[in-house]
């Protein structure tokens, strides 16, 4: 899907699937929010830049959380679509839903409700954050603004197994039940030994 994707670890490039992306298994440093800009190209220009990012363990070894492989996920979509990442998610997932409040770009968000952030230092009283979001290459790492209700229908279509509101399917059953089922573990505390206290949790 992606032809052009170079890693630090060129058989990671070649191994690299969704679930380890999906999973946080895929061992790319997961800590990367440059701003690539506000423009529709911002996931694909965010992907040139991974070719640089460190490869913190192999290719499925571990679970390491990782905001950078569920932006490059978002790449994803935008080439199996051909619509862009917040487009994509609007029109198979929240149309159908039926969701009224959920919006990816602050300038979407400010037709609704929303809150600015508050930030505090030692003791001083919170003041207004002075950034509102993070950059919109950091949107399929969580850049989801969303009501109570709207979470909730969210929610309902994996207590449901797949299905929308009026019963219409939306995710396959098997798509579903992957999504609900275990799908990585922590390492055996026997082969790390004992870091810093992991015995005594």
């Amino acid at each position: 899907v992606l032809p052009e994707l170079r890693l630090a670890d060129p058989a990671a490039t070649q191994k690299l699937t969704m679930r380890h992306l999906l999973t946080h298994t895929s061992g790319i440093d997961g800590d990367i929010f440059t701003d690539t800009g506000r423009g529709d190209d911002c996931l694909e220009r965010y992907t040139e830049l991974l070719a640089d990012a460190a490869q913190n363990h192999p290719l499925g070894a571990t679970f390491s959380y990782c905001n950078s492989g569920f932006s490059l996920a978002g790449r994803v979509i935008e080439k199996l679509t051909g619509l862009t990442w917040d487009r994509a998610l609007r029109e198979r997932l929240c149309t159908p839903l039926g969701l009224t409040s959920a919006s990816t770009l602050p300038e979407e968000a400010l037709l609704l409700r929303a809150a600015v952030g508050h930030v505090a230092e030692g003791g001083a009283d919170p003041a207004p954050a002075e950034i509102w979001g993070l950059p919109r290459s950091a949107g399929p790492a969580g850049l989801i603004t969303a009501g109570t209700a709207d979470v909730l229908a969210f929610a309902r279509l994996h207590l449901t197994g797949g299905l929308g509101p009026d019963g219409e399917r939306l995710l396959s059953a098997r798509s579903a039940a992957a999504m609900a089922a275990h799908q990585t573990g922590l390492p055996d505390r026997d082969t790390l030994g004992d870091p810093g206290g992991w015995a005594g949790s």
